[in-house]
């Protein structure tokens, strides 16, 4: 403290003093009370720099010694300014203290966030025999409210009940914002009804106490109630019931409450209440009207520019809240903490690696990354979510402390990106170091299991939870279960944790619909639909991209209009591209091109996903010049391709042999694709040059590519196949099993095929056995056609009426079609009847069938007519 006074000393004081009418040549009472009054105006406006003035100025007029009024009131001004080692520094110079002394410091303490502090302060303060009064119990309960320690809190109301000191209002305030701050708000409402004498700060602290909990709809009751008992609010109370409104959307009554306060006209006094009203407007995702608001104020301070930055990543928005970020630089406002947090999830969600990487920089040249463990874990996470692993790795190791925060973000990130081995690695040494996981840390992990498929590590997660009696209090642990359980293929073990939760709520449904779904167990993810909504539960987009993605798996055009219509009635379709995308798809793959398209010119939002699954959609029905009139559009509206749309405009450049464009298409994209990228785009081109009858082009194509997987080889045998050289399909298929490669079922449908063609019957059947037995792959309807039609082109229509009542699965109409097509060329009656018989029967009146069994009729009246000729020739003889 003397080394300050010496600083201070140097300055030119003097003229300051002057100017303030506070220097004197005596020191009598009147001018002690002057420099008195002026010290303590200094405390109230926060004023550092003029109360260290006049504390100089006391010190020089040697008015401090013996003076334990002045004292005090020096130890209150620094610890009201937040300079708590000055006001330390003054106390522990006190010749002598009394209850006023310890209140300013212990006060100071609790009020800038040192409740260990205050509490020690306290405790010395009853060893120094100094009894407390009502004012320094106040100070200790804030103290305990702000570090959360109710059992501290609750002894100290025991001491107030014994000293008969809960009547007095302000240790009933401090009582209910204590237990309120400390989650206990049954006992803040017991404290709050038995209080006779309430004024507006009882009210404030209960009602914050609901908003901050989250209980926004008792907090607005309250609101309300205060109002109608003739209180009005200040600035405090206006902040947390906009909060309540915020947390629970409330957006009429956080309009009702912004017109109270336009009418209080305190919107341009209190930047704390400015600052809330954006807050609830961003959360109730009314972000245009924070914009409205945030643009009204005189003067725009950064905790308003946060909330507006991170109400609009909330919202999905995050390329505007980088485009404020731009705004903050310009009118020369710095970022906190809190605000490079929200800018950094901005970048995450967008992928804006190179932003990013820039805000970075701006943090380390402030210093913020070793101050702040906030900032580093919001590093770690953007760098994750940009699949910038190593570096999110590195910040991680570099940190000082990691909490268990930034485990689970390290965790998050290798699970996201399907290192399910690091994320697992991670989890165990978090708890070798000590860390306990926390609900998130278990989502995390067991979405790490998830993604690997994993259901073994799952098994062992889910017993450490059950150790743990996390299962039971944690909903978020719950349906992070279900959902591994029902990605790892296990829908049953789902169903059961299902079934055994008390109260599950939406995201539980999600999961197991969405299981069922992925399984392709699609009646039963209906059946739980129908299920939720019978209990009440009120679906989401989540549910309904699921429910929509089961219809179409199953072609349910109709149920599935239904559901659009039910849908539109909740959201507003074209502006959600969630729902929207799930509707595309689902018209998409009940065949309904039409209303696909309709649905999607009305969007008003078109993400990547939603041109995707347009263009997909037109090349899976074969609608060639649709699918490459899309992608061009697509690219005309400043959207560029993906890996799945190029490779998709490949495909309709295949399909209708437009060699020229997709050459075209590659030369475009060639440059800007990576290697795993130029490996599927590779197998496409392969596939367009095969199929456009460029064989000799193709197979150039193929010997030059690095990796030569099934599906490259695969292309290139169905190209040979499409041209009739049967023997160089075969020949291929051998040289790739020489090379290793395992043919997958394409592959084995393409080589039947060849077989079949080219009357190799014992080759084809031996192909045929070589599916389940040496691959261990289950022969699907493709291959047991390609059998049928191998034995009956070989005339063995027996054996090949054994294999369709043998096939494990239902028998299409083309196979019935292959049978009476051999039935005809080697005219058999007998057989052609019993197929003609199968195939009216399950299919009904199909003009392809009559044509055949016509033909097989006609053939066998003309070979019997030819045989009576020649019997009545061999007569004439």
């Amino acid at each position: 403290m003397k080394k300050a006074m010496e600083d201070f000393s140097k300055m030119n004081y003097t003229q300051q003093f002057e100017d303030s009418m506070l220097v004197g040549k005596s020191t009598d009472d009147r001018d002690l009370f002057s420099l008195i009054t002026h010290l303590k105006a200094c405390g109230e406006q926060k004023d550092l720099h003029r109360g260290t003035i006049v504390h100089i100025e006391i010190v020089r007029r040697g008015l401090h010694e013996e003076n334990l009024f002045v004292g005090n009131t020096l130890v209150s001004v620094y610890a009201k300014c937040g300079a708590l080692l000055r006001a330390q520094e003054v106390f522990d110079e006190l010749v002598r203290h009394n209850v006023v002394s310890w209140n300013a410091l212990i006060g100071g303490y609790a009020q800038h966030g040192y409740g260990e502090r205050a509490i020690a302060c306290f405790d010395c303060m009853q060893s120094d025999g100094i009894s407390p009064d009502s004012c320094t119990y106040s100070c200790v309960l804030k103290a305990c409210g702000s570090i959360g320690d109710l059992h501290r809190g609750q002894l100290l109301h025991s001491e107030l009940v014994k000293e008969h000191l809960c009547k007095y209002t302000m240790v009933a305030n401090s009582l209910i914002d204590m237990y309120a701050k400390c989650g206990h708000l049954g006992k803040s409402q017991w404290v709050f009804d038995e209080l006779v004498a309430r004024d507006i700060v009882s009210w404030t602290a209960l009602i914050a106490g609901y908003a901050q909990h989250g209980r926004g709809e008792e907090a607005i009751i309250y609101f309300d109630q205060m109002q109608a008992g003739g209180f009005f609010p200040n600035s405090v109370t206006f902040a947390c019931v906009l909060k309540a409104c915020g947390s629970i959307g409330a957006l009429i009554k956080g309009q009702e409450v912004h017109g109270q306060i336009v009418r209080a006209q305190i919107l341009e006094k209190y930047t704390l209440v400015a600052n809330a009203l954006i807050d609830m407007y961003v959360k109730c995702g009314a972000l245009e009207k924070a914009q409205e608001v945030f643009e009204g104020l005189s003067v725009q301070n950064v905790i308003a520019c946060t909330a507006l930055i991170s109400g609009y990543t909330q919202n999905g928005y995050s390329e505007r809240a980088l485009d404020f970020y731009e705004y903050m630089q310009l009118k020369g406002l710095l970022p906190n903490a809190v605000t490079y947090a929200c800018l950094l999830k901005a970048c995450g969600s967008t992928e804006a690696l190179e932003k990013g990487v820039e805000i970075h920089y701006q943090i380390e040249r402030e210093g913020l990354l070793k101050k702040d463990i906030l900032v580093a874990n919001a590093l770690i996470d953007m760098y994750a979510k940009c699949d910038a692993l190593e570096e999110a790795q590195r910040i991680f190791d570099n940190l000082q402390v990691q909490n268990v925060v930034s485990w689970t973000t390290l965790i998050a990130g290798y699970a996201e990106h399907g290192h399910g081995e690091k994320a697992w690695s991670c989890f165990e040494v978090m708890q070798l170091k000590g860390l306990p996981p926390n609900e998130v840390t278990f989502a995390c992990i067991l979405k790490a299991c998830s993604n690997s498929g994993d259901l073994d590590k799952g098994l062992e997660i889910h017993a450490q939870i059950v150790r743990a009696h996390w299962l039971e209090e944690h909903i978020m642990v719950a349906n992070a279960l279900i959902d591994m359980y029902a990605k790892c293929g296990a829908v049953e073990k789902a169903q059961k944790l299902f079934d055994e939760l008390s109260i599950p709520n939406v995201i539980s449904w999600n999961g197991l619909i969405a299981g069922y779904v992925q399984q392709g167990h699609c009646e039963e993810a209906l059946s739980c639909f129908k299920q939720m909504q019978a209990k009440s539960f009120s679906p989401n987009l989540v549910t309904f991209a699921s429910v929509l993605k089961a219809l179409g798996s199953i072609g349910a055009l109709d149920r599935g209009q239904e559901l659009h219509a039910a849908i539109v009635r909740e959201y507003a379709v074209e502006t959600d591209i969630v729902a929207a995308n799930a509707l595309l798809d689902m018209y998409i793959k009940c065949g309904a091109l039409d209303i696909a398209k309709y649905t999607f010119d009305q969007l008003l939002i078109r993400d990547l996903v939603s041109w995707n699954t347009l263009v997909t959609g037109y090349v899976q029905h074969e609608h060639g010049e649709a699918a490459l009139s899309s992608y061009e559009r697509m690219q005309a509206e400043g959207l560029s391709p993906d890996i799945v749309t190029i490779a998709c405009a490949l495909k309709a450049c295949s399909c209708l042999g437009a060699s020229c464009k997709g050459k075209r298409i590659h030369s475009v994209i060639e440059a800007h694709v990576s290697k795993e990228e130029e490996s599927v785009i590779s197998i496409g081109l392969l596939i367009l040059y095969a199929s456009c009858g460029l064989i000799i082009e193709a197979h150039k194509f193929f010997d030059k590519l690095q990796i030569r997987d099934v599906a490259g080889w695969s292309a290139l045998m169905e190209g040979y196949a499409q041209l009739g050289n049967h023997e160089m399909v075969l020949s291929l298929f051998e040289k790739m099993l020489t090379e290793g490669i395992a043919p997958d079922m394409v592959t084995f449908t393409i080589v039947l095929n060849a077989c079949s063609h080219a009357g190799l019957l014992d080759k084809g059947q031996m192909y045929f056995e070589f599916i389940s037995k040496m691959y261990g792959i289950i022969p699907t309807l493709d291959h047991h056609n390609c059998l049928v039609d191998l034995l009956s082109r070989a005339g063995h229509l027996k054996k090949a009426s054994l294999i369709i009542e043998e096939m494990p699965m239902p028998v299409d109409l083309p196979t019935w079609h292959t049978l009476l097509g051999a039935c005809h060329k080697w005219i058999d009656l007998d057989f052609g009847r019993w197929a003609f018989q199968n195939a009216t029967q399950f299919y009904g009146m199909d003009a392809g069938t009559y044509v055949s069994i016509h033909n097989i009729y006609s053939a066998a009246i003309k070979q019997q007519d030819l045989e009576s000729m020649g019997h009545n020739a061999k007569s004439n003889v």
